[in-house]
């Protein structure tokens, strides 16, 4: 755990109606930014993968309790790693603050922790819970999914931001080559943020060594667009062997607020791409010191403004900040992969200007004539799955099957099983056709007290979640009882 001062304020916002669609939703009492990159260490089998996890936690919504003179909070941390066949990593703890004797100084401190874990190839998924231990019934939950592949060819780790590097002697467990690397847990870079600082790793299996490797790292408003305002470094490393370090800066300065993207392309000399990697930042500067372009060798820039739509006469102006991050979880569901990081990230760091040229972007991308129209028909659908799949305690939209429903459509058959013994309450989806499977089977079941909260279990589609280990959590001595009657067995057997 790290403690330094505190670099944004934390943003509260209510639920409000909008198309009959909204409903009240308790916050959660823990604030935090979570980030999850993959690394691999060089050794003499290979390539041996770990991931970092790190978190950096908003004081203000913790509760301090003075004891001898000091404030301190505690945060029980909770954390899983599993794979489909069980838990691989496990562990529990508690983080306790700083004690400060000056209570105007708890709300200055940050809080941030690192966790690193060995992983194999497989897919995966990760849940971090953070618990104010003064506070427990309102945790903060972290959830990710992300698939591990072993290095056969020239690859790139993921991309960490960085907040600070400190030289240092002592070894904890943010030191990295030599010294302390503090990550920067956001993607949201705010006024008084004005360069952004990288690291990432290349690697190479010894079959495929290169003597010499060309590494262009750009900033562009598209993933592998053309760069920015020359924002463009291209490094030559001889005898890059196993393992090459990568890192850079860049001055944000002269950029104005919106969403950009950070890439990594690695060449060897005959300029043939080795590997690649892009990383979605936003960043909010309203007075952007004015560009002049200069000539550059590398690339050919365009050199015109951005240029953004009005949006006082779009369809998104009507709604307010927290209509439009309600909308943007809406989206989910249908959005591309990109988009949904994109959403991820303005759901951890709202920004309401850019969120609204995110949403209008969105559905002009689907609808070139009349986007309000398709935005228009899919807030009908979010209200039907509302009444279909929600509760006192979820949005519809924000369950399992209501995500499903949003993404598919309605199922061709749906099979409600509410009194199979030994089993919870489960159901059945069958899509005869989808666009990436025929015979689409999924699994949801009812496992807590929650009236009408579904969970996906299993699905036989790629991409979805695969359980294979399904009955032992559907039925509740980790089999049926009877497989001949059990629909759950009829439908999926061993698929």
């Amino acid at each position: 755990m790290l403690l330094y001062p505190w670099k944004s304020s934390r943003r509260a916002a209510a639920l409000l109606l909008i198309l009959g669609i909204f409903a009240a939703k308790p916050v959660f009492a823990v604030q935090a930014v979570v980030t999850r990159n993959l690394f691999f260490a060089p050794s003499a089998a290979g390539f041996s993968p770990y991931i970092e996890a790190y978190w950096q936690i908003d004081p203000q919504s913790l509760l301090f309790k003075k004891e001898e003179g000091s404030f301190r909070s505690s945060i029980r941390t909770d954390i899983t790693i599993a794979t489909d066949t069980g838990v691989v990593h496990e562990d529990h703890y508690l983080l306790v603050t700083q004690p400060q004797t000056d209570g105007r100084m708890l709300y200055q401190q940050n809080i941030i922790d690192l966790k690193r874990y060995s992983v194999k190839p497989g897919r995966y998924t990760l849940q971090i819970v953070l618990t104010d231990t003064m506070n427990s019934s309102l945790p903060y939950t972290f959830n990710d999914s992300f698939t591990v592949e072993p290095v056969i060819h020239p690859t790139l780790s993921d991309i960490q931001l960085v907040d600070t590097i400190i030289n240092a002697t002592q070894t904890d467990i943010f030191s990295r080559n030599g010294v302390l690397q503090i990550p920067l847990c956001t993607n949201f870079f705010p006024e008084q943020r004005k360069s952004l600082h990288y690291y990432a790793e290349f690697y190479q299996p010894a079959e495929e060594t290169e003597p010499m490797i060309i590494c262009r790292s750009y900033i562009s408003q598209r993933p592998f667009d053309l760069p920015m305002h020359n924002l463009l470094q291209t490094d030559t490393m001889k005898d890059p062997g196993a393992l090459q370090i990568l890192e850079g800066k860049f001055a944000l300065h002269t950029l104005p607020s919106g969403n950009y993207y950070l890439n990594l392309s690695i060449e060897d000399t005959d300029h043939k791409k080795l590997a690649a990697k892009s990383l979605f930042f936003q960043l909010m500067n309203t007075k952007p010191v004015a560009y002049e372009p200069i000539a550059s060798k590398d690339s050919n820039q365009g050199t015109e403004p951005s240029k953004y739509v009005n949006l006082n006469k779009t369809f998104v102006v009507k709604y307010t900040p927290s209509q439009i991050r309600a909308i943007l979880k809406m989206l989910i569901p249908i959005a591309e992969p990109n988009e949904r990081a994109a959403i991820n990230s303005f759901i951890r760091n709202p920004d309401d200007t850019y969120s609204r040229y995110f949403i209008y972007n969105f559905w002009l991308k689907r609808d070139k004539t009349d986007p309000e129209r398709s935005w228009k028909a899919y807030a009908e659908k979010v209200k039907e799955v509302n009444k279909l799949f929600g509760s006192s305690m979820l949005l519809g939209y924000e369950s399992d099957r209501g995500m499903l429903y949003l993404r598919y459509g309605a199922p061709t058959e749906r099979i409600v099983v509410n009194n199979e013994s030994n089993a919870y309450p489960y159901e059945v989806w069958q899509y005869n056709s989808l666009p990436h499977a025929s015979n689409a089977l999924f699994l949801f079941y009812k496992p807590g007290l929650i009236s009408n909260d579904y969970k996906l279990l299993h699905s036989t589609v790629t991409g979805d979640i695969r359980n294979r280990n399904w009955r032992a959590q559907l039925f509740l001595n980790g089999a049926s009882t009877d497989a001949a009657s059990s629909r759950a067995e009829q439908y999926f057997g061993n698929r």
